[in-house]
């Protein structure tokens, strides 16, 4: 019963494992993936609880066994999976290193410089037709 348990219990991070349990599931319990693909698992009675592991893909995840069915969702809760900053230095497997090499500023607005000229030009030149006709 979905209700009766906490909020917590029905989020996994990407990667994790999930327990469920069921009262009388029946012979086979359903997992449809966020995906839409399904995945048909054996369930014997003498299994106490459902835990589940294939979580790589985020989004909701719905187990269902005769006449349960729940849903919990699989998400990036990790604050460093998520941060989208730039780095000095990335981090690789066995715990390598690699620094950056060149840092240099990509978001230079030459746009403004080029707008500022054009509206000197043509300050210039409505005043110089002025002077001129004055």
């Amino acid at each position: 019963n979905p209700s009766a348990s906490s909020g917590r219990e029905l989020t996994a991070r990407t990667g994790d494992t999930i327990r469920v349990g069921f009262e009388a599931p029946g012979d086979s319990i359903l997992v449809q993936r966020p995906n839409g693909e399904r995945e048909t698992l054996p369930w014997s009675p003498s299994m106490q609880s459902f835990v589940y592991g294939n979580m790589a893909h985020r989004g909701i995840y719905t187990v269902t066994a005769a006449t349960n069915r729940v849903q919990f969702a699989a998400n990036l809760m990790d604050a460093a999976e998520s941060d989208s900053t730039p780095r000095a230095a990335l981090t690789l497997a066995h715990g390598r290193q690699v620094q950056a090499v060149v840092s240099s500023r990509a978001d230079l607005e030459i746009w403004r410089w080029i707008a500022a000229a054009a509206l000197a030009v043509l300050i210039f030149e409505w005043w110089y037709y002025h002077k001129r006709t004055a």
